[in-house]
């Protein structure tokens, strides 16, 4: 049985290509996110800013937050479609003029959002131990 050689594969809903560049899956996440463009224009003022905010953890969060810890690291002209698209949407949700600083959108960025979910790992790891030592093992594994 003779193993082929891929450009791209998709793993727990991740898509890995074979530079490790990201693209394809940040791509496959931009493709989901911007057909909530024109909806989120047509109900910004039909509701208030909680309902906004359940929206949007629920449809757009939700969607960025799978797997950042692995793509976000990824070089900042791959993620800027991405922020561009995040922040945008943000400001459609909240009806906030379109030069409104991203800091009073009330959510992280996308790099900020990354940090975030790195660092909520290394306390996991460090105070509670749930499944570090597996993780490392396959980390050391690797250099090894």
């Amino acid at each position: 049985m003779e193993i082929q050689q891929v450009d791209c594969s998709k793993y727990l809903g991740i898509f890995i290509d074979s530079k490790l560049s990201w693209q394809s899956h940040i791509d496959y996440a931009y493709n989901k996110i911007i057909k909530f463009t024109s909806i989120f224009y047509e109900i910004r003022n039909k509701i208030n800013f909680d309902v906004a905010k359940m929206i949007y953890f629920a449809f757009i969060h939700s969607h960025l937050a799978y797997g950042i810890k692995i793509y976000g690291n990824t070089y900042t002209n791959h993620l800027i479609r991405l922020m561009i698209l995040n922040n945008k949407l943000l400001r459609i949700l909240q009806n906030a003029p379109r030069e409104t600083p991203v800091v009073k959108l009330y959510a992280l960025t996308l790099p900020e959002l990354h940090t975030y979910q790195i660092l909520k790992f290394i306390h996991n790891c460090i105070y509670h131990q749930t499944n570090c030592h597996l993780y490392f093992q396959i980390i050391l594994a690797r250099i090894i």
